[in-house]
C-alpha cells in the first residue's frame, strides 16, 4: 500500500516520514511532495491509496488535491492537516470524502490510530469488492451475458482483448489414503500459475473457492494457438501433483459460458483416468451410455465368498465390477458410490447373521467409515471398498477361527487402515497403548509371524489388487501400498508371490 505526504513545510514532511512506523502499519511506499502540483503528479503516476495533505499549499490547495485524487486517481482515504480551525473547510472536506480534518501541530498517536483505521477499512472494502467481483464473474460463467458486460467485467477499458481463449477448471483430487494435503491458496495459485519468465502472462485467475480454481488462458497469436496446450501443462506443473485441470475448446469472449461448461465436463472424466493432469474437452469421446453398476453384480455369489472366507475371490469379484466402470469410461460419481454401498450392505448382512461385532469394528475405525464417500478416481473407490470388506471379513475370521486378544484385534484394524503409510512396530504399539517390546512379543505369539512380515503380507495382497489393472505401473503400485523403495518392494513381492510384480501384472506369474 502507498501513501503520499503533501505539505509545503519541510519539517512537517520529514517529521511524519520518519516518526511513524509505516512498515508496522502495512505501508510499503511513502511519497512526499512540497506543493499541490507535485502532489498531483505523484497521484497521477503512482496512485497512492492514502493521502495526508496540508490544506494551504502553493499551486493546488489540499481540498482541490483531495477532490482530484479521489475522483481521478483512485485515492481511497485523505487526511487534511491545517493550522486553521475553520468550519467551512471541514464541511467541504467531508463532502468530498476526506476521512479526517486534523489541526496542527499534529498528534502523532492520533494520526497513527487514524491511519490504522483507514488501512483496515481499505482492506475490508477490497475484500468485499473482490467477493462481489467474483460473484459477478461466476454468474457470467454459469449463465452467460452480453459481450459488453463480459468485456467490462474481465478487462480494463482500453485493454487489448484476446482473439481466442480457453477456460480451465482446476480441482484438487480427493485420493483414498492421502492425508494432510492442503489446498493451494488463492495467492499461491496466482503466483504459481502466472509465474514471470514462464511465457504465461496470458493466464488470469477468474475465481477460486474451496478446492477449485478457474482460470482463463488467452490464445492471441498463431504461435499460442499451436502451443496453448503446452502452456497449460506447464502451468499445471507449478501446482502440486494432486490437482487436475479440465480444459475447454478454443472460443472467444462471447462464448465464455459454453467454454466454462466444457471445462467442467472435461473435469468429470478424471474419474476413470489414471493420474490425470490435463483433460482436454476436444479430445473426449462424449458418447456416454447410462451405466447400471449392479447389473452384473451377483449378490448371492458374493455372499457365498464372504461366508466361506474366500478373500481372494471376493477381491476379484469387486475388481471385476470396477473394471466394467473403467471400460464404460464412467464419469458419474453416483455410480461407484452405488456400487460400494451395495457391496458394503452385502457384507453387513452376512456379518449380522454370523453375529460379528460390527459396532466394535466401526468404532475402532471411525476415521475410515464415517468420512463422506467421495473420491476423484475409481481406483480410490475400489481401494476403499476392498479395505472396508477386508476389515469386516477379519471380524468374521476372528469369530469363526482363532480368537485374538483385544490388543491384537485393534492392531490388525490399525494396520489395515494405515498400511499405505510409513507405519512401524513402534507406531502401531503406540496406537494400541502398549510398549514396543511387549507388543512385538504378543503379536508374533498370536499371529504366528512377526510384525514386519505381517505388514508386508498385507501390502503385497493390496499390491496384487492394483497390479490386476490393465494400466498398472509397478513403481506407482509400490508407493500406493506403502513401499517407498522400489527394489525392496520387488524383492518382497517375489519372495511372497514367487514372481516379480511385472510378471504378475502381465499375468505370466513367472511362467514363460
Amino acid at each position: 500500500m502507498k501513501i503520499l505526504i503533501a505539505d509545503d513545510e519541510r519539517h512537517i514532511r520529514n517529521g511524519l516520514g520518519s516518526n511513524i512506523d509505516w512498515k508496522f502499519l502495512g505501508i510499503d511506499t511513502v511519497f512526499t511532495a512540497e506543493d499541490g502540483v507535485a502532489a498531483e503528479r505523484i497521484c497521477s503516476e503512482h496512485r497512492p491509496e492514502i493521502i495526508i495533505s496540508d490544506i494551504r499549499m502553493p499551486g493546488i490547495d489540499g481540498l482541490e488535491l483531495a477532490e482530484r485524487a479521489i475522483e481521478g486517481y483512485g485515492a481511497r482515504k485523505v487526511i487534511l492537516l491545517s493550522g486553521y480551525s475553520e468550519f467551512e473547510y471541514a464541511k467541504k472536506a467531508i463532502s468530498i470524502g476526506v476521512v479526517e480534518y486534523l489541526l496542527k501541530p499534529v498528534n502523532l498517536d492520533k494520526l497513527t490510530d487514524l491511519l490504522a483505521k483507514s488501512i483496515k477499512e481499505i482492506e475490508s472494502e477490497d475484500r468485499q469488492a473482490e467477493i462481489v467481483h467474483r460473484q459477478e464473474i461466476r454468474k457470467i460463467l454459469e449463465e452467460g451475458g452480453e459481450y459488453s458486460a463480459v468485456r467490462a467485467l474481465l478487462y480494463l477499458k482500453g485493454e487489448r482483448l484476446p482473439g481466442e481463449i480457453v477456460l480451465v477448471s482446476v480441482e484438487k483430487n480427493e485420493i483414498y489414503g492421502q492425508r494432510g494435503s492442503r489446498a493451494v491458496s488463492e495467492e499461491e495459485a496466482e503466483e504459481r500459475l502466472s509465474m514471470p519468465g514462464k511465457d504465461r502472462g496470458n493466464i488470469r485467475i477468474l475465481f477460486r473457492e474451496e478446492e477449485r480454481i478457474v482460470f482463463l488462458a488467452e490464445v492471441s497469436s498463431r504461435s499460442e494457438r499451436m502451443e496453448y496446450r503446452q502452456i497449460i501443462w506447464s502451468a499445471m506443473r507449478e501446482l502440486r501433483s494432486d490437482y487436475t485441470a479440465g480444459v475447454s475448446s478454443k472460443g472467444d469472449i462471447s462464448e465464455i459460458a459454453d467454454l466454462y461448461r466444457q471445462s467442467a465436463e472435461a473435469l468429470k472424466h478424471r474419474l476413470y483416468r489414471k493420474d490425470p493432469v490435463c483433460i482436454f474437452y476436444d479430445e473426449l469421446d462424449m458418447t456416454q451410455e447410462r451405466i447400471f453398476p449392479l447389473l452384473y453384480f451377483n449378490k448371492d455369489e458374493f455372499r457365498e465368498c464372504i461366508e466361506l472366507l474366500r478373500t481372494e475371490q471376493m477381491e476379484e469379484m469387486i475388481h471385476a465390477q470396477f473394471c466394467r466402470l473403467y471400460e464404460k469410461k464412467c464419469t458419474d460419481h453416483r455410480v461407484p458410490v452405488e456400487l460400494c454401498t451395495a457391496i458394503k450392505n452385502a457384507v453387513f448382512e452376512v456379518m449380522q447373521e454370523k453375529g460379528v461385532d460390527i459396532a466394535g469394528i466401526l468404532d475402532r475405525n471411525q476415521a475410515m467409515f464415517q468420512n463422506q464417500l467421495h473420491f476423484s478416481g475409481l481406483d480410490s473407490y475400489e481401494r476403499w471398498i476392498q479395505d472396508y470388506c477386508s476389515l469386516l471379513l477379519q471380524g468374521l475370521k476372528d469369530l469363526t477361527g482363532k480368537k485374538y486378544s483385544s490388543v491384537i484385534s485393534r492392531a490388525v484394524d490399525y494396520i489395515q487402515q494405515h498400511y499405505m503409510e510409513p507405519i512401524t512396530l513402534t507406531s502401531t504399539a503406540e496406537a494400541v497403548n502398549k510398549s514396543s517390546s511387549y507388543f512385538s512379543c504378543i503379536f508374533k505369539k498370536e499371529m504366528g509371524v512377526n510384525f514386519n512380515e505381517y505388514l508386508n503380507q498385507i501390502r503385497i495382497r493390496k499390491a496384487k489388487q492394483l497390479l490386476r489393472k490393465p494400466d498398472a505401473v509397478v513403481y506407482q503400485v509400490s508407493e500406493a501400498v506403502g513401499f517407498h523403495d522400489y527394489k525392496y518392494f520387488t524383492k518382497v513381492f517375489k519372495r511372497i508371490c514367487g514372481c516379480a510384480p511385472g510378471e504378475y501384472s502381465r499375468g505370466t506369474d513367472g511362467k514363460s
